[in-house]
């Protein structure tokens, strides 16, 4: 082989890997966010509270001889358009109540929070999906008394009265956002009646609630609700004030 020909192999090499270089470039920059996604997303999970396992401890007070102040009910939901999770109620009266659902997959998560108190309602949801915000929400609105929410008419007022075989299906009013809620498979605990099963429609979407844990509890009470409002912006001095002027405390006595 002469000069000539070894000189043209030679370009011919140094062309091909040129182009390998500019390929992998092309194909790191492609792929690399990604290959980040998973990385990204579960920095950002660590820093969401309401994507946590549970918000309360796991001790318990017996329901049968013990004054309990909340109520919290906890397993996975699932929705009629496919979607599934998991979620927690905690109620304390029928005044304080928050409901989160939570779900984490490869490279994002999502959560949404329900609350409400005395005179304030709020719904907020935070996503996150590969290398930025996967969506956000919020929405909200003055006296949330008689509004229907999932699982809080198993109060009547600071009573816990648990479910009713002559009462399993309750409905929204006239005035607020069409809602309704239907109780089934009640099992006892202590001499309440829990409905395993809570089938919640809200507008067009339906949510089938599936609880898998109850805990009768002392903890928590207003104080960590009205912590729970600070990420919704919401004046804690106004509700606390609110709270104070009501009478009776938040137990099942």
């Amino acid at each position: 082989m002469n000069d000539k020909e070894n000189a043209s192999l030679k370009g011919r090499r140094f062309l091909l890997k040129l182009g390998g270089v500019i390929l992998g470039i092309v194909l790191l920059v492609a792929l690399f966010p990604r290959l980040l996604d998973p990385l990204v997303a579960s920095s950002a999970a660590k820093r969401e509270q309401f994507l946590r396992p549970s918000l309360c401890d796991t001790n318990t007070v017996d329901s049968t001889n013990v004054i309990f102040s909340t109520v919290v009910l906890s397993g996975t939901y699932e929705t009629a358009d496919g979607d599934s999770g998991k979620f927690e109620i905690v109620t304390c009266g029928h005044d304080l109540y928050l409901k989160r659902e939570w779900k984490t997959f490869f490279g994002g998560w999502r959560w949404n929070v329900e609350m409400a108190m005395a005179n304030f309602y709020q719904n907020m949801r935070v996503g996150w999906r590969g290398m930025g915000s996967g969506g956000t929400g919020q929405g909200g609105y003055g006296n949330a008394n008689n509004e229907l929410l999932a699982g809080r008419d198993l109060w009547k007022g600071t009573n816990f009265v648990g479910a009713s075989n002559d009462a399993l299906e309750f409905v929204n009013g006239s005035n607020s956002f069409p809602r309704t809620e239907e109780f089934s498979e009640l099992e006892k605990f202590g001499t309440y009646l829990i409905p395993r099963k809570i089938v919640f429609q809200d507008n067009n979407r339906q949510f089938t609630y599936h609880v898998e844990k109850v805990q009768f509890r002392n903890d928590p009470t207003e104080p960590w609700f009205l912590e729970k409002a600070k990420r919704f912006g919401y004046s804690l001095q106004e509700e606390q004030k609110l709270l104070s002027e009501q009478s009776g405390s938040k137990t099942n006595n």
